[in-house]
């Protein structure tokens, strides 16, 4: 008699995403992320682990639970999640925000990820990792990226809308 697989949240995504019949590339645009965030996810990545919010984002764009994805999910604890990221799939943590602002601020101004990098002399993968929300740098950095994107250190921590 064989066992049963163990079911993971990255399984359960991939086997939601072929049922609906979509690429990898199409259920990442539906999850508004990047194809590579969206496949880590899929493949359960223990180096690269989703975060709450990520998972948030592939559960409705799947029309799946985000409860049952983050209890699949051995890095996640689902009494820890914040609750916004389980209503709204925002995070209000000071990463993610930065996160989401220098992204987009970054976006907006046409720059990409090396343009900003060079400027404040940052590493790609710490840059990387900046914007998914895994990383705080120091303030003498946030300030450097503050100039750079033109707006405040407050408004990339999210303790300021302006």
């Amino acid at each position: 008699m064989r066992e049963h697989q163990k079911v993971s949240a990255g399984k359960l995504i991939e086997s939601a995403r072929i049922e609906k019949g979509l690429t990898m590339t199409k259920a990442a645009y539906l999850a508004k992320m990047s194809l590579s965030t969206f496949s880590l996810a899929e493949k359960g990545s223990e180096k690269h682990p989703s975060t709450y919010d990520t998972i948030f984002k592939i559960a409705k764009a799947l029309e799946l639970d985000p409860l049952v994805l983050i209890e699949l999910s051995p890095h996640l604890d689902v009494t820890q999640a914040p609750e916004i990221a389980l209503i709204k799939g925002e995070s209000k943590d000071p990463k993610v925000v930065l996160a989401r602002r220098v992204k987009e601020l970054r976006k907006t101004k046409g720059m990409t990820q090396k343009d900003v990098r060079r400027k404040i002399n940052m590493s790609e993968i710490r840059f990387s990792h900046m914007e998914l929300g895994r990383y705080m740098p120091n303030e003498l950095k946030l300030r450097e990226l503050a100039d750079v994107l033109e707006t405040t250190i407050d408004y990339l921590k999210g303790q300021s809308e302006y």
